[in-house]
C-alpha cells in the first residue's frame, strides 16, 4: 500500500513538472523579424528576379539546400518560404527553423526564417504577409485540433459568423474555420485593407492547427481589438465597437415644444458641439406632443450609423431632424454643464471686450 502511494505521488509530480517540448508561441501569427532575429533572411527583388541572402554563412547552416538558386517568381505568392522552413526543421543538424514569415512589400518579397528561440515579439503582418509555426523537430506540425466554440451571445451589436460551424451552438470548430463579425464597424478601419473587400472594417479570426484562435491576416481592426476578444485556449468574446455616429445640434432638444427621445440617450461629442446618435438605436421626435419622426437607427453596410424614418428607405439627414426651425450653432451646454457660445458660419466673430473708460 505504501509503495503504491509513493509511486502515485512520483507519477503525479512527474506529470506536473514535464514541460511542453514545443510550446505554443502566440507571436507566431505575426513574428517580428529583424534580420538579426533570424537564422536566415531572403530578400527577393521583383525587378531583377534575384533573391539575396542577408548572411550567406548563416543561411548555409539551416540545412535547406542551395538557397541562392531561388528567384522572386519562386518566392512570390507561393509556399516556398514555408517549405524551406519545414526542410530545415526535418534535415538540419545545426540551425533548425521553426517559424517563418513571408512579407510582400511590392518591389520586394522577404522570407524570414527563425529558430525556436526567436519570434519573441509580434511585428506588423497585414494583408500581404503570412507568418506561422511549423513545429519542432521531434514534434512537427501537430494534427488537426479543434478550437473551443460555444461563444457567449451578448448584448453587443456585433456577433460572429463562421465558414463551417456555428460558433454559438457548436462546442468546437474544426481547424481552418474562419469566423468574422457579421457587421462592419467604422472603427475597425485598417491600413492596407481595400474598401469593400471581404474583411474591410470587420474582425476575422481563424482556428489554427494548435487548437487556438488567431487573427486572420488581411482582416480589419487593430492589435488592441484582437487582444480584447482572443482568450488563449478559451473561446473568443464578442467585440464592442462604436459605428460612426450621426451628429445633431443641441438645439433639437431645446426647441420650444419639441421632445427628442431615444432608447439610448444621445451623448456629447468630444468637442462638446454636437450630440451623437449611435446605432443600434430608436428615437422619436414629438412636436407639441404629436409624433413627427420615428427613427430606426441601424448599422449601415459600411459600418456607420444610419437612421430611417418610419416608412422611408432613404436615411434621414441630421439636418432634417427638427420640428419647426432648423437648429443653428449658438449657445449650448457643454458636457460639463457650462454654457458656451458656438460661432455660427454667418457670424464667426465674438463680441470684443469694451476697453474704453467711462468719462468721469
Amino acid at each position: 500500500m505504501l509503495l503504491s502511494l509513493i509511486f502515485s505521488l512520483l507519477t503525479s509530480t512527474s506529470a506536473q513538472t514535464t514541460a511542453d517540448p514545443c510550446p505554443f508561441n502566440p507571436n507566431s501569427a505575426s513574428c517580428d523579424d529583424p534580420v538579426n532575429g533570424t537564422i536566415c533572411q531572403l530578400t527577393c527583388n521583383r525587378i531583377s528576379d534575384d533573391c539575396a541572402q542577408a548572411d550567406e554563412e548563416k543561411c548555409g547552416m539551416i540545412g535547406a539546400g542551395d538557397l541562392a538558386s531561388y528567384t522572386y517568381v519562386d518566392m512570390f505568392n507561393s509556399t516556398l518560404c514555408f517549405d524551406i522552413c519545414v526542410k530545415s526543421r526535418d534535415e538540419s543538424t545545426e540551425e533548425v527553423c521553426r517559424f517563418y514569415k513571408l512579407s510582400d512589400f511590392g518591389k520586394t518579397v522577404v522570407c524570414s526564417l527563425m529558430n525556436d528561440e526567436q519570434c519573441t515579439e509580434s511585428g506588423p503582418c497585414g494583408s500581404h504577409c503570412v507568418s506561422g509555426d511549423v513545429g519542432c523537430k521531434e514534434t512537427p506540425i501537430p494534427g488537426p485540433q479543434d478550437c473551443p466554440a460555444s461563444f457567449e451571445y451578448t448584448d453587443s451589436a456585433f456577433h460572429f459568423g463562421c465558414d463551417h460551424c456555428n460558433p454559438y451552438s457548436d462546442a468546437t470548430c474544426e481547424e481552418g474555420n474562419t469566423c468574422f463579425t457579421t457587421e462592419r464597424c467604422s472603427e475597425w478601419e485598417a491600413a492596407g485593407i481595400e474598401e469593400g473587400s471581404q474583411y474591410w472594417r470587420k474582425l476575422a479570426i481563424e482556428c489554427t492547427r494548435f487548437g487556438t484562435w488567431a487573427r486572420l491576416a488581411g482582416a480589419g481592426g487593430s492589435d488592441e481589438d484582437y487582444a480584447d476578444i482572443l482568450n488563449g485556449d478559451a473561446a473568443p468574446t464578442e467585440p464592442n465597437c462604436k459605428p460612426k455616429p450621426i451628429e445633431i445640434l443641441p438645439g433639437v432638444l431645446t426647441e420650444e415644444g419639441a421632445d427628442f427621445l431615444c432608447d439610448n440617450e444621445p451623448t456629447w461629442n468630444e468637442a462638446g458641439t454636437h450630440l451623437e446618435i449611435v446605432a443600434p438605436n430608436t428615437c422619436v421626435l414629438l412636436c407639441d406632443f404629436h409624433l413627427s419622426m420615428s427613427l430606426d437607427c441601424q448599422i449601415s453596410d459600411d459600418g456607420e450609423t444610419e437612421c430611417f424614418d418610419e416608412g422611408e428607405d432613404i436615411p434621414t439627414s441630421a439636418e432634417n431632424i427638427y420640428c419647426w426651425v432648423p437648429p443653428t450653432p449658438g449657445t449650448t451646454t457643454t458636457p460639463e454643464g457650462d454654457p458656451t457660445t458656438t460661432a455660427s458660419e454667418d457670424d464667426p466673430t465674438t463680441p470684443e471686450e469694451d476697453t474704453t473708460t467711462a468719462a468721469p
